[in-house]
């Protein structure tokens, strides 16, 4: 019992009763204030919760029944006592036994219990004994969901047990799992085996779970892939890309980085896909404290910023990262920033903007943005991408500004259509312009777009737009509805 007959008689007798309303569930059945039957579904758990936390000595039978008491709770008790008695009680759910003994190592009452039951749980409370057993017995093989569990739980000595028995093919499953999950609940150790066991997987299972995470973490897990090929640039692109500026600022100050690999400035993949969520951002570091300016690359700075998060722009200007370069104009006309690209006319560097990709300003839907270039740079050429970029990123503004301003060739709205979608506000505006110039091809490849077909299937049916329609009538219709077709733009001298 929870109080002793001699304890509880110390107490004095007028305040037992204030001392019982305050009391828990399992000391009012202990002193037979409740009967099992009084309590509540909520009061009836926690009975229970706290006599396998205490190894409680009395008689189970007393306590309520709750048939879907979690199993894992009696990996916490070491009163075997307790736990037999409870394996006597009709409602009590076997796995419950199990766990308790698997976690106070009594095989005795594992008798007729298959492997592939016994490893989950060996994981999840870390009985390495166990684990070690069944392994190197061959009776039951691990699986991701295995270690993942003994990540959470912190439990590396199984993780070292179970990670060289899974197949090959599921360690790529595994490693961004296992470090997310370890992360999670601060085991940050476990989190950097996984990095520095990972085998040369692809690295996007590392960035997927250490980017979005907290500082301890990054202090143990990325120091170890820092040797590993394109890791600093791809860790930093993904931060950038995702708007972690916290993340950028610490891999800028922490010093056991400063004499690793550093990225290639020539190098551009995409992030994995990752949902951006609220972040918060540290106060820049102090001139001293930058160790790692050399790992942001000018091609690291203009994809950030073109990245678009207020934070990492404030990140990358306050700690003067942002160049007067090719890279970063590139993200300024990608982004319609006006101030920075005034920053570019400021410095005579309009050479640096007019060597950029023009077409990214379409992008942007900034019709501003193109007016400065071509106000600023009169020689300013935009190939056949810029319609087909004013499509993609759904700008119907800058699209008619193209339109109006740009001289068109042969073939360009269909390709600028290929980039739309359904819903796109761009569509109607291309079927007009279509319609206006009076391109036949249009006719045949509407009607395959309208069924899903490909360019290529777009482009046969063109060849024989009779062959869609039954008369002329019906041809000039949707002509007059829709149309598609590839045009080169020019701004003219």
């Amino acid at each position: 019992m929870i109080f002793a007959r001699t304890h509880w008689d110390r107490i004095p007798a007028e305040v037992h009763g204030l001392v019982l309303a305050a009391a828990g569930p399992l000391t009012r059945i202990s002193t037979g204030r409740a009967v099992a039957s009084d309590l509540s579904p909520g009061d009836a758990r926690s009975a229970w919760e706290e006599a396998l936390r205490i190894s409680w000595r009395g008689d189970v039978r007393r306590l309520p029944a709750v048939p879907d008491l979690d199993p894992a709770l009696f990996g916490r008790t070491s009163s075997r006592e307790l736990v037999v008695g409870a394996a006597r009680l009709p409602w009590i759910n076997r796995e419950c036994i199990l766990y308790a003994a698997v976690a106070n190592q009594w095989p005795d009452l594992l008798g007729g219990v298959d492997s592939a039951t016994l490893l989950p749980i060996a994981a999840k409370l870390g009985a390495s004994w166990l684990a070690s057993s069944i392994v190197a017995s061959g009776a039951a093989s691990p699986s991701v969901d295995d270690v993942v569990c003994a990540a959470a739980a912190g439990h590396l000595a199984v993780i070292e047990i179970l990670v060289p028995a899974l197949p090959p093919s599921q360690w790529a499953a595994v490693v961004g799992a296992a470090i997310a999950a370890a992360a999670a609940s601060g085991f940050y150790q476990v989190a950097a085996w996984f990095a520095e066991h990972h085998h040369d997987l692809s690295i996007d299972p590392i960035l997927k779970a250490t980017v979005p995470t907290k500082t301890r973490i990054l202090n143990h897990v990325v120091p170890k892939c820092m040797h590993l090929e394109q890791f600093p640039f791809r860790f930093l692109l993904c931060a950038a890309t995702w708007g972690y500026a916290h993340v950028l600022e610490w891999f800028l100050r922490e010093p056991s980085l400063a004499a690793q690999q550093q990225p290639s400035a020539q190098l551009s993949l995409s992030p994995p896909s990752v949902p951006l969520s609220p972040t918060p951002v540290s106060p820049p570091p102090l001139p001293h404290q930058i160790h790692n300016s050399h790992l942001f690359t000018p091609n690291i700075v203009g994809q950030a910023l073109q990245s678009n998060h207020a934070a990492v722009r404030s990140f990358l200007f306050d700690n003067g990262l942002v160049g007067l370069n090719r890279e970063v104009a590139g993200a300024a006309l990608f982004t319609g920033d006006l101030t920075l690209l005034e920053s570019f006319r400021a410095s005579s560097r309009l050479d640096v903007v007019s060597a950029a990709d023009p077409d990214l300003a379409a992008a942007s839907g900034a019709v501003a943005t193109l007016q400065w270039l071509q106000t600023h740079i009169p020689a300013t050429s935009f190939s056949a991408d810029a319609l087909s970029m004013a499509a993609l990123y759904d700008k119907p503004d800058a699209l008619r500004w193209l339109i109006e301003n740009v001289r068109c060739v042969d073939w360009d709205i269909q390709h600028a259509f290929d980039q739309t979608s359904p819903g796109s506000l761009c569509r109607p505006i291309l079927r007009e312009l279509a319609a206006q110039q009076g391109f036949s091809i249009v006719v045949g490849l509407y009607q395959a777009s309208s069924r899903g077909g490909s360019s290529m299937d777009m482009t046969n049916a063109a060849s024989d737009p009779m062959s869609e329609f039954d008369d002329a009538s019906s041809m000039a219709a949707s002509a007059e509805d829709s149309s598609e077709t590839f045009h080169n733009v020019m701004i003219p001298s």
